[in-house]
């Protein structure tokens, strides 16, 4: 699954720990998406998950991150 994020999020899994960075784009694996780090981020918009065109283009011309939004 391909999402982008607004915010850096640490998800945990059983065996493995997948780190996003404000304003990435990038595959992460399924149970992702499973999380509840990963539901409530959805939920207000910080992730998009990358599943059609239009998706893929809304993460590409969405670079400009308001500054409330990034994270160092």
């Amino acid at each position: 699954m391909r999402i982008r994020s607004d915010r850096t999020f640490l998800f945990k899994g059983d065996d493995e720990e997948i780190t996003i960075k404000a304003g990435e784009t990038k595959d992460v694996p399924d149970w992702v998406a499973k999380t509840d780090l990963f539901k409530l981020a959805q939920k207000d918009k910080t992730i998009l998950v990358i599943s059609t065109k239009k998706d893929k283009k809304k993460a590409e011309n969405d670079e400009d991150l308001t500054p409330t939004n990034l994270e160092k």
